[in-house]
């Protein structure tokens, strides 16, 4: 993970790398090699579960991660609109890290024991 000084020269290149690309070659995929060639990028899993057991996922999920079975950071949100739910971030660096991206839900689904649809989203 970049401290805030890399992560500004980072986004200063990669910025710099985008604009002097053509219109026509600008594509997400582009974007993605951009990134990718800078090792630039946060992605995160969601997890969305209900009030009455959020706490019980949140605990599972803070232990795994202080043990190094997740991402870098996590975060919980309060109740999630009228639905009475929550949404419960994990963090991992970089997001097109395919073997990261599956590590972090190995550890969702085997240590955390988080059974239901995650979704898993680039920041």
């Amino acid at each position: 993970s970049l401290s805030r000084e890399g992560e500004e020269e980072a986004m200063t290149r990669i910025r710099a790398g985008w604009q002097r690309l053509p219109d026509p070659l600008k594509s997400t995929n582009t974007l993605w090699s951009l990134l990718r060639a800078h090792r630039f990028g946060c992605g995160k899993w969601m997890v969305f579960c209900s009030a009455h057991a959020v706490d019980a996922v949140w605990r599972r999920i803070v232990e795994a991660l202080w043990g190094g079975l997740l991402g870098h950071a996590a975060k919980c949100s309060g109740q999630h609109g009228t639905k009475r739910s929550h949404l419960i971030c994990v963090y991992l660096d970089p997001f097109w890290d395919e073997e990261e991206v599956a590590r972090v839900l190995r550890g969702l689904r085997g240590a955390c024991g988080v059974r239901q649809t995650l979704r898993f989203k680039a920041d």
